[in-house]
């Protein structure tokens, strides 16, 4: 379910409004 977020996230415009512990950190899963 979370991989299927993060893909949904990903390909979302949004994701660029959003700020997430990862995208600080430079991790993608």
């Amino acid at each position: 379910v979370f991989a299927r977020d993060m893909d949904i996230a990903i390909n979302s415009p949004t994701w660029d409004l959003m700020e997430t512990p990862w995208s600080k950190a430079g991790e993608v899963f």
